[in-house]
C-alpha cells in the first residue's frame, strides 16, 4: 500500500536518476513522473505498431490452444455473462503528485548502491539483473486498463509498457497481461477462466510487482548471508538458484546472518 503523497522505495528514484540506464526506460525522460508508482503517469505508446503486435502475438497464442485441445467450453462458461456497455470513464488511471528525490542526490546514492553491491561479492550480472527487474516493476505499474463491456477481458490502455516489462523480467507479455486480467483455476485438470473486473486487474497488477519486489529483496539478503558467512559454514560457488544460500551452515560451526526486519528500500 502507497499512500497519498508517500514516495516509493528509494531504489527506484535512483535508478532513474542514473544517465547509464537510459537505455532500458525508453519512451521517458527518466523522470520519476513518467512511472505511476512514483506518482506519475505512463506516457502514450510512441508507436501504433505496439498494440498491433501484442493482438498478433494473443492471436497466435490463442490458436496454439485450440490445436491443444484447451478446455474452451470450461472458459466460455466461467466468463459467459450479460452484456452490459460500461461506462468508457471507468479506466485505471491514476492522479496526484508525489514528493521525489534530488537527482543529484539520487545519482550519488546510486552508485553507492552498486559500489556497495560489488564489494559485497555481486557479479556485474548479477547487478545487472536486479537493476533490470527493479526497471521491469516501474513499467509493470504503468499498466493501465479500461473496459467497455463485461464479458470482455479489460483491455490496456498502453501497450509499449508490457512489452518493456516483459522484456526486462524475461517473459511474453501475453502471458504477462493475462495473468493480470483473468484469474486461471485448475480444476480436475481443466483450465477455467475468470474475467477480472478493472479494479481486480489493478489489484492483480500491484500483487505481481509487490510479489517480484519482495522476492528479489529475499534474495539479495540471502546472497549477502552468503556473503558474511564464514568460509567454512557456507560455499557460494557454483549456485545459480538464490535459495540454495540459505541456511547452509555447519552444524557444529555457527555462522554470521543478518536479520531484516521490515522492507525499506536498498538504499539503508
Amino acid at each position: 500500500h502507497q499512500s497519498e503523497g508517500e514516495r516509493n522505495f528509494h531504489i527506484l528514484y535512483y535508478v532513474l536518476a542514473a544517465a547509464e540506464n537510459a537505455e532500458l526506460l525508453p519512451g521517458t525522460d527518466l523522470s520519476p513522473m513518467s512511472f505511476g508508482y512514483l506518482g506519475g503517469t505512463a506516457p502514450p505508446d510512441q508507436s501504433k505498431e505496439a498494440k498491433g503486435t501484442f493482438l498478433e502475438s494473443k492471436k497466435a497464442k490463442e490458436v496454439a490452444q485450440l490445436q491443444r485441445k484447451s478446455s474452451l467450453m470450461n472458459k466460455e462458461r466461467a466468463t459467459r455473462a450479460t452484456t452490459r456497455k460500461v461506462s468508457k470513464n471507468a479506466s485505471s488511471k491514476r492522479t496526484g503528485k508525489v514528493e521525489t528525490i534530488p537527482i543529484e542526490h539520487a545519482r550519488e546514492q546510486y552508485k553507492v548502491v552498486l559500489d556497495s553491491m560489488a564489494a559485497l561479492g555481486f557479479s556485474e550480472q548479477e547487478i545487472t539483473n536486479v537493476v533490470s527487474i527493479l526497471v521491469g516493476i516501474l513499467y509493470i505499474g504503468n499498466v493501465e486498463f479500461v473496459q467497455q463491456f463485461r464479458d470482455q477481458p479489460v483491455d490496456l490502455i498502453h501497450y509499449e509498457c508490457i512489452f518493456q516489462a516483459a522484456a526486462h523480467l524475461g517473459t511474453d507479455a501475453v502471458d504477462l497481461a493475462d495473468a493480470m486480467r483473468t484469474h486461471k483455476q485448475v480444476t480436475r485438470g481443466e483450465e477455467i477462466f475468470r474475467l477480472l473486473t478493472i479494479e481486480q486487474a489493478v489489484d492483480y497488477r500491484d500483487a505481481t510487482a509487490k510479489a517480484l519486489y519482495g522476492k528479489l529483496f529475499d534474495w539479495i539478503i540471502d546472497r549477502l548471508n552468503a556473503y558474511v558467512a564464514t568460509s567454512s559454514a557456507v560455499d557460494v560457488s557454483n549456485t545459480s538458484s538464490p535459495t540454495a544460500y540459505h541456511r547452509r551452515g555447519s552444524a557444529t560451526k555457527p555462522h554470521r546472518e543478518i536479520g531484516v526486519l521490515d522492507i525499506f528500500g536498498f538504499e539503508n
